[in-house]
């Protein structure tokens, strides 16, 4: 959701300042410096919204095996029926 925010703020300062100037982009040979800049962040913000959301069906931290403490904090393992379990291999 943060990289949603993000992108859609790019989309706000940078089209709100320029909407009378976007017609004389396409006679120049090489759009402006800042125009070719926040297509770049746009870009890169979109392309990470896609790849983050497709990693959203994986459950990478799962209750019953070996993880961090902070994981297994997060994850609340110590409560859960398959317990939390250290990376020494020590139960919680």
């Amino acid at each position: 959701m943060i990289l949603l925010a993000l992108a859609m703020l790019n989309i706000l300062v940078f089209h709100k300042p320029h909407p009378e100037s976007q017609g004389a982009w396409d006679a120049e040979p090489v759009p402006p410096r800042k125009v070719r800049a926040a297509a770049a962040i746009s870009l890169l913000g979109w392309s990470a919204i896609i790849i983050c959301g497709r990693f959203i069906a994986y459950d990478w931290f799962e209750c019953g095996k070996p993880q961090p403490a902070f994981i297994n904090a997060v994850e609340a393992c110590k409560s859960s029926e398959q317990g939390g379990y250290t990376l020494e291999g020590k139960r919680l």
